[in-house]
């Protein structure tokens, strides 16, 4: 194996992506305002950036609880929601953390098909004919992990009016909105109907993961369950990371800094699609945003694709964790963000050397 491994396996920046004079300089205007960023604080987050996710999503700043990351959110709505009811639904594939996160909060999971921009939405209605609403349906609708694909308007409007219809929560997980690479991507559900959409969101894909900074916009009639939970498990969040990120994203820097991580995406997506195409002659679709390439593992079998890209000096992520069930296996993904464009050549040539069999 050659020395240096190449990772596409994680959804993470590489360092050169991360504002760190930028949150240096944050850092010292929050520590010479007010002390209380170094002091407990109200459980949902510090007020002036509650404002500030409130401002950016079309929410009410009292819906507003900040969290450490998005998944902190989901395991408090899991710890809340609906609790009598029996199943929760999410997208096929889906984030493999949420969902574990999701299991971990007890009951049956049921898996709605997604193709792209479309969602399989009859099959959520038949189960709620069959077993009554869901707990919670989650989706992340914009470049998708791991597809990297956007919900359609119009999937997004039939699942809003399903969710009216039948009273039930759609969680919508949304860090990667801000990170699009042409056209801007359709309304937030959550702008819909704010009464059924919990909306996530986190800093980890736009600024830094290490500060652990999210936000959940819960509506009225669950917040105060959702907070209770929160003001109990931690008493207060990070207010000092909350200081941070509220010096630096109220600053001019922060429009720049994201403009530049989106270009930086889109050219290592450019770069590393093109690559693939040149060195494995297939057709791989350049990504609309994100983070996320989503391919047919060759030979249909993930779990060896990636063994042989490891092998040869790639990693990458079989789609195993991503379903329910074993058609999983059937796919990889591959995270262009942490490696820089000058070297997206050198791993799709790794990875046809790994292939070379099946191509």
């Amino acid at each position: 194996m050659p020395d240096e491994l190449l990772s596409l396996a994680r959804g993470v920046p590489s360092t050169d992506l991360l504002p760190v004079e930028g949150l240096r300089r944050a850092a010292q205007r929050a520590l010479n305002g007010p002390a209380g960023v170094l002091l407990y604080g109200d459980a949902a987050g510090l007020d002036p950036l509650r404002t500030w996710f409130a401002q950016r999503s079309g929410a009410c700043v009292d819906d507003v609880i900040l969290t450490n990351g998005s998944l902190h959110g989901l395991d408090l709505l899991g710890s809340t929601l609906n609790r009598g009811r029996a199943w929760s639904a999410v997208e096929a594939p889906t984030y493999d953390f949420a969902l574990a996160t999701i299991r971990r909060g007890g009951g049956r999971i049921v898996a709605l098909d997604r193709d792209g921009m479309d969602l399989d939405l009859d099959a959520l209605e038949r189960e709620i004919h069959r077993a009554g609403p869901p707990r919670l349906v989650y989706v992340i609708p914009t470049f998708q992990n791991p597809s990297g694909a956007t919900l359609g308007a119009q999937a997004g409007r039939r699942l809003i009016e399903l969710a009216r219809v039948y009273d039930f929560p759609v969680v919508t997980d949304d860090p990667y909105r801000d990170l699009s690479f042409g056209a801007a991507p359709p309304p937030t559900l959550h702008s819909f109907a704010p009464e059924h959409v919990i909306l996530m969101t986190s800093l980890s894909k736009t600024v830094a993961p290490g500060m652990r900074v999210g936000a959940l916009m819960v509506p009225k009639r669950h917040r105060n369950e959702v907070y209770d939970l929160a003001s109990h498990t931690y008493i207060a969040p990070g207010r000092f990371a909350h200081g941070v990120a509220l010096e630096f994203c109220s600053s001019e820097e922060y429009p720049a800094h994201l403009a530049t991580v989106a270009q930086a995406l889109e050219d290592r997506a450019t770069a590393l699609t093109e690559a693939l195409n040149e060195e494995l002659g297939g057709f791989y679709r350049m990504p609309e945003g994100g983070y996320f390439l989503w391919i047919a593992a060759p030979g249909g079998d993930a779990r060896r694709a990636a063994a042989q890209a490891t092998q040869h000096g790639v990693a990458v992520q079989g789609g195993d964790s991503f379903f329910l069930d074993d058609r999983g296996n059937r796919f990889l993904r591959l995270s262009f963000a942490g490696l820089r464009p000058d070297l997206m050549p050198l791993v799709a040539a790794r990875l046809r050397a790994a292939w070379r069999e099946w191509l």
